[in-house]
């Protein structure tokens, strides 16, 4: 489980940062708190409250079936008062180590959803700011040719850019009538058109703006889909990385359980009753029993 939380931390990291370095460590903010609140919630269910409480309840759940079962006896010396404090001593353990696993839990679970939404709104917000950013930036370095519009070789995709190029105006909710593009608005609507997929007659690859890779890793431009790829990659490596600890807190366990095992079993008993050459033989014994009364 550790190794498997490792690998796939780090791999989501490096897939994180394959598609935008920038949104990744901006994301990367939240990723410690993340990982500390995963381990606050496996803790809080695997610690050393959780033992404690279980073995509070069998030592109740052991004094109630002792008291049970010789209720008799306990009943003609008058042991019922001492047998329930001895009860309500257990439980009153088991309930301290419950409120501290549920206050482990509840902080968890809340710097959890916390980081989680942190991290959701740091990283669509600088996702989206790099997105605006990119594509303006695309413009300037590969702006649409200059001649698009009196250029007669264009003329197949201005036809398609005039009818694909529109928008509703704002609050008519679908039913207002279409209008145009104009001005950067159109010249960054016509460059967003796949025009090397449209098979057409007569329609020219214009290479302008984020066209320029495909809109794929290859392009300078920063997508929606590459933010989101982005966010739940990192999301996945934070609970991931917080899996790692509690791991390697069991095999430490482990080692010592093994440690304190091994020892016994390769120590060498100071008598060895296998052993018929060693040891202290006596030759004769003499013992006498007396009875007195």
């Amino acid at each position: 489980e550790g190794l498997q939380a490792t690998f796939g931390g780090l791999g989501g990291l490096v897939v994180a940062l394959y598609f935008s370095w920038q949104i990744t460590l901006m994301c990367l903010v939240t990723v410690p708190i993340m990982a500390f609140s995963f381990y606050m919630i496996l803790q809080s269910g695997a610690g050393n409250d959780g033992l404690l409480g279980k073995e509070a309840y069998e030592a109740a759940a052991n004094i109630a079936d002792e008291t049970l079962s010789s209720m008799p006896t306990i009943a003609s010396f008058g042991g019922e008062t001492k047998a329930a404090k001895r009860y309500e001593g257990h439980l009153g353990e088991a309930e301290d180590s419950a409120i501290r696993q549920s206050k482990k839990l509840g902080l968890g679970t809340g710097f959890l959803w916390g980081s989680f939404f942190g991290m959701m709104g740091i990283g669509f917000w600088w996702g989206g700011h790099l997105t605006i950013q990119s594509r303006e930036q695309a413009m300037i370095n590969n702006p649409i040719p200059a001649d698009f519009q009196t250029n007669d070789i264009y003329a197949v995709n201005r036809a398609i850019a005039d009818e694909y190029c529109k928008y509703r105006p704002p609050g008519s909710f679908g039913q207002g009538d279409l209008l145009s593009y104009t001005g950067d608005a159109y010249d960054a609507c016509v460059c967003s058109i796949p025009w090397s997929t449209i098979s057409e007659p007569g329609v020219v690859n214009i290479q302008c703006g984020c066209t320029v890779g495909e809109l794929s890793i290859a392009s300078d431009c920063i997508t929606t889909g590459r933010t989101i790829a982005v966010f739940f990659s990192v999301m996945i490596a934070g609970f991931l990385l917080g899996m790692i600890p509690p791991a390697f807190q069991a095999i430490k366990k482990a080692q010592l359980a093994a440690y304190k095992l091994y020892k016994i079993i390769d120590r060498v008993p100071s008598i060895d009753s296998s052993n018929a050459s060693g040891g202290k033989h006596v030759n004769s014994m003499e013992g006498q029993i007396s009875i007195q009364g």
